[in-house]
């Protein structure tokens, strides 16, 4: 319809130039066709501007290289930083789990040296060295031949051997413990 519509006004722009102003058709149709060629040109020039220049197949190749650096640098980062989280937690998790067995360990350890002491001040009411009244002696060893009467052993060399014996497991225990603390740890994992 456009085209219809400026076929139409050129035909009238023709005409007014030809008939009302006197022209002749031969002048009309110089000035249409003159209005026409600077319109023409004046569309090329305008059309014909670049706004940006076409990238070079070197130039797409240098975009494609620094986009693809730049996403994998993120992903490298994203990787540490997911590893350092990983590597944070499983690290508390083990503190715990080391802090639960040395509690666990030391609450053994004096646990048994209550036993023993226990066990020990217990022998020692028994074969009347403490305060306390003592208990007739559980068991008696007779020599058969020798000695006609029932005889105890010395019971106070009973309780120092069995004191020693409580020392000793306690000493144990505790040496134990602190080579497992001190063997757990490498000196160059501390680096």
């Amino acid at each position: 319809m456009a085209l219809i519509a400026g076929g139409f006004l050129l035909a009238a722009l023709w005409s007014f130039l030809a008939t009302e102003l006197g022209w002749g058709s031969a002048l009309a149709s110089l000035a249409v066709g003159v209005l026409l060629g600077v319109i023409a040109a004046l569309l090329i020039a305008i059309g014909s501007r670049r706004k940006h220049e076409m990238p070079s197949t070197d130039d797409l190749k240098r975009e494609v290289e620094a986009r693809v650096t730049l996403a994998a640098d993120a992903a490298a980062a994203k990787a540490r930083a997911e590893a350092a989280r990983v590597m944070d937690m499983a690290e508390t998790k083990a503190h715990a789990l080391m802090d639960q067995a040395s509690y666990r360990a030391s609450k053994l350890a004096s646990d048994a040296e209550q036993k023993v002491f226990g066990t020990v001040r217990e022998t020692a009411r028994a074969v009347g060295l403490s305060g306390q009244q003592p208990r007739p002696p559980r068991h008696v060893f007779t020599q058969p031949s020798l000695n006609p009467r029932p005889t105890t052993v010395g019971s106070a060399g009973m309780a120092k051997a069995i004191g020693a014996l409580a020392v000793g497991i306690t000493l144990a225990a505790k040496l134990q413990e602190n080579r497992r603390r001190d063997g757990d740890h490498d000196p160059d994992d501390l680096m």
